[in-house]
């Protein structure tokens, strides 16, 4: 307990309530606050091996102060020295890597972001909602609702160019025959206040929804999507063509397979009578569980990962250029975090890449030498077993948080 202590320490100029959180008895919650912003963000306690760290809840990162250690996913270096250099372990980004120190007390000097691709939004909203992480408990409790929700508030943590993304943002209610005047009438209460809000000739609004298909009419071109089944979003001239052509993949994974879900996402301009018509549109395409797959190969491993009830981050990534060796997810399980990769080069050539991971622990299956190999085993640690019973873990390893909602 003696480096607990040293840890409460350090961190008294930072948290408070730090002793009565550590003290607390079983089952009880109390809660320790993060000083970084006046009045304080709640925060948790979670075991790790045999000692405890302080960590945010999910979906609270933009609640931080922007030096804070805790805030978003950045991982913002020490500017020059400056600030208060302490030992505060903190995930770098949602992979699961460790940062081992941070800069409290000073602002950290970001350079000017390069403007977003629109799938790199949808990649960071799914990543923001926590939508990439996989626990079994999760199983048979991922509809559309909870997405739909999850999505809603990780777009309070977004910015883009043209402002604050839940501005603009519209992601469809689940449909219900029962209740579809009143869900219309919130959906024609939501694009008349972007309508206001937007203040431009012909207002714009982001869509994100689960595509069911796409139709050609006489005339023009519609996308029809899921819970919206009175209004069909116009497609431009050439447009379908173009969308077949660059998603044909995408396309014909869904089609082969009734399980997976292909998710749209879409600027759109409205005019004065709600009619929409989309000026851009991605896709990307999602298991069961609504977890993005970029091709079949990766369908094969997250199923297999699924299957065997295996704890994981997926990957994503908006680079358009092919790598041989992909990193796919990293298994958040005792005695460490490991990467899986897939390779795809030659039979011929061996090894790995010191540039395809930086992970102690990897895990490769190579598709043309035939299934996956087996998963790396996992050593059974329980919450509930004792604490000097407990195998100790590497300090790499770190329990990713499970919503909370």
């Amino acid at each position: 307990m003696d480096h607990l202590r040293q840890q409460a320490k350090q961190r008294a100029a930072v948290y408070a309530g730090l002793d009565d959180a550590f003290a607390g008895a079983p089952g009880e919650v109390t809660r320790p606050l993060c000083l970084c912003v006046p009045g304080g963000v709640p925060m948790y306690v979670a075991r790790h091996g045999d000692g405890r760290l302080v960590k945010r809840m999910p979906l609270s990162g933009y609640r931080h102060a922007p030096g804070c250690p805790h805030f978003g996913r950045a991982a913002g270096a020490a500017p020059n020295g400056q600030g208060t250099r302490i030992p505060v372990p903190r995930l770098e980004g949602d992979t699961g890597r460790f940062v081992e120190t941070a800069t409290i007390g000073e602002p950290v000097a970001m350079p000017e972001p390069p403007r977003p691709s629109l799938l790199g939004v949808l990649y960071e909203l799914w990543i923001r909602a926590e939508l990439t992480m996989w626990h079994p408990g999760f199983a048979g409790k991922r509809h559309w609702g909870v997405v739909r929700r999850h999505l809603l508030q990780a777009a309070k943590q977004i910015r883009t160019p043209t402002g604050a993304l839940t501005k603009r943002l519209y992601v469809p209610e689940v449909f219900s025959v029962e209740r579809a005047e009143a869900i219309r009438a919130r959906r024609e209460a939501r694009w008349n206040w972007i309508l206001r809000e937007d203040g431009e000739a012909q207002p714009s609004m982001v869509v994100v929804g689960e595509l069911k298909t796409l139709r050609r009419g006489q005339r023009v071109a519609r996308a029809w999507v899921k819970h919206l089944p009175d209004l069909p979003l116009a497609l431009r001239e050439g447009a379908l063509r173009t969308i077949e052509q660059r998603f044909a993949g995408q396309l014909a994974m869904r089609g082969t397979h009734d399980d997976l879900h292909m998710v749209c996402i879409a600027t759109v301009v409205l005019d004065q009578t709600g009619a929409a018509t989309v000026v851009e549109l991605e896709l990307m395409v999602c298991c069961a569980e609504w977890i993005p797959l970029a091709d079949e190969d990766e369908r094969v491993l997250v199923a297999k990962l699924i299957g065997e009830r295996r704890r994981f981050f997926k990957h994503l990534t908006d680079d358009a250029a092919p790598s041989e060796v992909v990193r796919v997810a990293v298994l958040h399980e005792p005695p460490a975090p490991t990467e899986l990769l897939i390779d795809r080069r030659a039979a011929a050539q061996t090894g790995l890449s010191s540039a395809a991971t930086d992970w102690p622990a990897t895990w490769s299956w190579r598709p043309a030498a035939g299934p996956p190999p087996a998963l790396p085993c996992t050593r059974v640690w329980s919450a509930f077993a004792p604490s000097a019973a407990r195998t100790a873990l590497p300090a790499a390893f770190h329990p990713v948080a499970e919503p909370s909602d």
